[in-house]
């Protein structure tokens, strides 16, 4: 129960961490919405930012539950509960269809190729 406790705590420190961390883009947005509304322009522009916040924000906070599960039941220190949270995110963004490859690993080695 305590390491429960502990998880829920560590979630909610380390998104606020995070928030921090991206104020500078979330001011960005709010600056860009709060002009194009000003000048009378609800357009798919205003709407992609606040739909890129919104999936930001959700993002930050799986992040967050990612390295907070690592350090709380894993027993990892905060650096490596970091690095294995990022390790967790390039490993789902991987699956994405077209961008996927950026997030795979690459191998050293030379592919075998049988189809010459």
């Amino acid at each position: 129960m305590d390491k429960l406790i502990a998880h829920f705590i560590l979630t909610k420190l380390l998104l606020i961490l995070w928030l921090l961390v991206t104020l500078p883009i979330w001011l960005l947005a709010i600056w860009l919405t709060k002009t194009a509304a000003a000048h009378g322009q609800q357009n798919i522009l205003t709407w992609g930012i606040r739909l890129a916040s919104i999936l930001l924000f959700l993002g930050l906070y799986w992040l967050s539950k990612r390295m907070s599960s690592h350090m709380t039941f894993g027993g990892l220190r905060f650096a490596k509960g970091v690095e294995a949270g990022f390790q967790d995110a390039r490993l789902h963004l991987a699956f994405l269809p077209i961008v996927g490859r950026w997030f795979m690993e690459s191998s050293d080695e030379p592919e075998d190729d049988d189809r010459r």
